[in-house]
């Protein structure tokens, strides 16, 4: 990886669980950064798919960046300006670095 074509950033956001907002016992959901990192765009796709009838754009993309230790798939990932599922992880070589595919189902 050279750090001259990590022309990108995406940040790590993880969930936290706060005080019931509306008193009925459900916990409020809300994401708060973990860390956030330079990165360089692999691959990137968008395609038309169709869900109850309704037309929604999927858009898939794969990105290489330093390594951060304790990431994981239930954390999510905010990119150009929306929020991202991780989908994959992947290290590369001995804690050097890691391959993340993000995917954004419609209008997340």
């Amino acid at each position: 990886m050279r750090p001259g074509k990590m022309d990108r950033t995406v940040t790590i956001q993880a969930v936290t669980l706060g005080p019931p907002a509306n008193g009925d016992g459900v916990p409020n959901e809300t994401w708060a950064d973990l860390v956030t990192l330079r990165a360089v765009k692999l691959q990137g796709a968008a395609a038309d798919t169709e869900h109850d009838e309704i037309a929604l754009t999927d858009t898939r993309v794969k990105l290489q960046t330093w390594y951060y230790d304790g990431l994981s798939l239930e954390d999510r990932a905010t990119y150009e300006g929306g929020a991202y599922q991780i989908k994959y992880i992947s290290e590369i070589g001995r804690r050097r670095g890691l391959e993340i595919h993000i995917e954004k189902l419609g209008d997340q």
